[in-house]
């Protein structure tokens, strides 16, 4: 349904049938059937089609406001998944000694956090061990012996 919506948003902007095929890589029956299907579906006719041009009937007008409203809202909705998907979030328990921690990863956390908002860091800095899963820790860095 949303691909025969934006062809036929195609064929409006694009003044005709052939010229939205063209653009689209579609023959003209596939453009003309698709839109049969379209008009057989809201059952009304959409557009008036002479050999030379096309108009809108009042049903067309209000279903090309309607397909630009729901084409851009489906386009929010795949975003905004989409960026779910790509986004990290969540909360990280980290403990790493004191020294490294101090000098070296906190200033990387810092700009790892300005990057990604959605995530929390817990860093815990300690020179001694640690029990990884009675304290929750993500990850454990340590150096020496």
């Amino acid at each position: 349904m949303l691909d025969n919506l934006r062809l036929f948003l195609q064929i409006v902007e694009k003044g005709g049938l052939a010229v939205a095929g063209r653009e689209l890589g579609l023959a003209s029956t596939t453009v003309s059937e698709r839109l049969s299907a379209l008009e057989a579906h809201y059952n009304v006719r959409l557009l008036t089609r002479t050999t030379r041009s096309i108009s809108l009937t009042d049903e067309g007008r209000e279903l090309v406001v309607g397909a630009r409203r729901l084409l851009a809202e489906a386009e929010e909705i795949e975003a905004r998944i989409k960026l779910g998907v790509e986004k990290i979030s969540g909360s990280i328990r980290l403990s790493a000694p004191i020294n490294l921690g101090r000098n070296q990863i906190v200033p990387m956390l810092d700009i790892f956090m300005s990057e990604n908002r959605e995530v929390t860091v817990d860093l815990t800095l300690s020179d001694g061990n640690v029990d990884l899963v009675g304290q929750g820790i993500d990850l454990a860095l340590r150096y020496g012996d």
